[in-house]
């Protein structure tokens, strides 16, 4: 059976992550909550006090590499002059487009610039258009592991799978990698 999304590519709109997340939603599988935008994001953080993830998304992140951009905590506590002078241009009066476009940059910047370029460089892919497509979605963060299975495309049955606890510097973490035969 063929992959619906890599014959259709246009159906992920971008954004991968959103998409599929919201595909297994609707099928019954439980994910964290997906926001429509970043106002909706912003007015559940300040309703309930929980923090929200700005995911990194990209089209080739679905059936090409993924990890080359890092999804962030929105927090205007951790990035306060970055995230705050682009929130004061969205939320008063412009456009929200233009901030989460800020937002998809920060993200870009936030990443080590040559992981970008050398997978640009392997993909033969140009900087700037891969640049382009960066966008972002925002989920509610779920305080806990955060588990990542990923099927070998070059072994068939093996899985590798990462388990990650805490930001990458702090004292707290935890990461743990292992590979899975079946």
């Amino acid at each position: 059976m063929a992959d619906h999304y890599i014959n259709h590519s246009e159906a992920l709109m971008g954004q991968p992550k959103r998409t599929i997340g919201k595909y297994v939603a609707q099928n019954g599988i439980l994910v964290p909550r997906i926001f429509d935008g970043f106002r909706e994001a912003i007015a559940f953080r300040e309703k309930t006090g929980k923090e929200v993830l700005a995911r990194s998304e990209h089209q080739d992140e679905y059936a090409g590499a993924s990890g080359i951009l890092e999804t962030r905590t929105l927090n205007f506590e951790t990035y306060p002059e970055k995230l705050s002078a682009l929130g004061e241009n969205a939320l008063e009066g412009g456009d929200v487009s233009v901030f989460e476009k800020g937002i998809a940059d920060f993200v870009s910047i936030l990443n080590e610039r040559s992981v970008v370029d050398v997978y640009c460089g392997l993909t033969g892919k140009d900087v700037d258009e891969f640049r382009k497509g960066i966008s972002v979605s925002y989920w509610e963060q779920i305080p806990g592991f955060n588990r990542m299975v990923v099927a070998d495309n070059a072994v068939q049955g093996r899985y590798h799978i990462v388990t990650n606890f805490g930001d990458f510097f702090s004292a707290d973490k935890f990461h743990n990698y292992i590979i899975y035969d079946n």
